[in-house]
């Protein structure tokens, strides 16, 4: 396998772009399904589109915990450690590694988390072993912080058979994000697929027979769904009746209904503002970005919301 490194880019809009050609290791359980916090979907639109995830406080969390963390290990395992300046490549998958051993080829990989965890996490190991193929060596020393706040200490050793699986699954994703499509058995969300074609480019496109059978279905979908909510106000009209001025209904000796008044809750009183302050109001507005709807027309069907 070609492997080869490129320098690390300091600001994180330049290293998301330096990523994006790649299969990240970060993103190795992907390939299973089986990452907790990302979907292939997501994960397919963040290819396709550059959509990336904002910074989450978890995230913010990791990074401040990461030297920290790593220095207590090296400090305790005799080891001194840096930051490496290079991204890590091989074929289509890239690693970015947290700490090297100085005067070793040894990795660490640092994680923090608020749960208490016994033992390596999957999804840790899946990177971990792409990190092996991509930086081409031994193992991971894998070291996490928990809810305990304490830190623990795993050697991750290199599995070819594993790392060869994930060599092949980062050929077989990227072969399609390079055609421009999500790879095969993934499904997007509406969500999903309206972040890979936010702005309509052309005025129409010839539906084949099961795209109009899927128009079909929405409309269905649509009808069954205000058909819901009508019964839902009806029969929540009969029980509110019945509870009247009371915070809870009973039967048989049990609560199986409240109706409480909540806290009072403020709000920000946008029209008052305005009318009070019209002279800098104006300076604080913004052009809202134009938002695409999803609209079945046909007997029946409003086309507008």
């Amino acid at each position: 396998m070609e492997r080869s490194t490129v320098p690390r880019p300091a600001e994180r809009d330049a290293w998301l772009a330096a990523r994006r050609p790649y299969f990240n290791a970060s993103a190795t359980s992907v390939l299973w399904d089986r990452h907790p916090y990302l979907t292939p979907g997501a994960y397919a639109v963040e290819k396709l589109a550059g959509a990336h995830q904002s910074v989450t406080r978890a995230m913010e969390m990791g990074t401040r915990f990461e030297e920290p963390v790593a220095r207590w290990w090296a400090d305790e395992a005799g080891v001194e450690v840096y930051q490496p300046d290079e991204l890590y490549i091989a074929g289509r998958l890239m690693a970015s590694l947290d700490r090297r051993v100085v005067g070793t080829d040894e990795v660490v990989e640092v994680k923090c988390t608020t749960r208490y965890v016994r033992e390596p996490l999957l999804y840790w190991l899946d990177q971990c072993q792409a990190q092996c193929l991509a930086a081409d060596v031994a193992g991971v020393h894998l070291v996490w912080m928990d809810a305990s706040l304490d830190y623990a200490h795993y050697w991750v050793e290199r599995d070819e058979a594993w790392g060869a699986e994930i060599a092949r699954g980062a050929e077989w994703w990227m072969s399609f994000i390079d055609m421009g499509m999500e790879p095969e058995g993934v499904k997007l969300t509406y969500e999903e697929t309206y972040a890979t074609h936010p702005v309509a480019e052309v005025a129409k496109v010839e539906l084949d027979g099961e795209g109009r059978q899927w128009v079909v279905a929405l409309v269905h979908a649509r009808h069954t769904r205000l058909a819901a909510e009508r019964d839902e106000e009806r029969i929540r009209a009969e029980v509110a009746a019945r509870i009247g001025d009371a915070e809870e209904g009973w039967w048989n000796g049990e609560s199986i209904v409240t109706w409480r008044n909540d806290r009072p809750t403020y709000r920000f009183d946008a029209k008052a503002h305005a009318a009070a302050e019209r002279t800098c109001h104006g300076r604080f507005m913004v052009p809202k970005a134009p938002v695409r709807r999803l609209l079945p027309v046909g007997p029946g069907e409003e086309t507008t919301e």
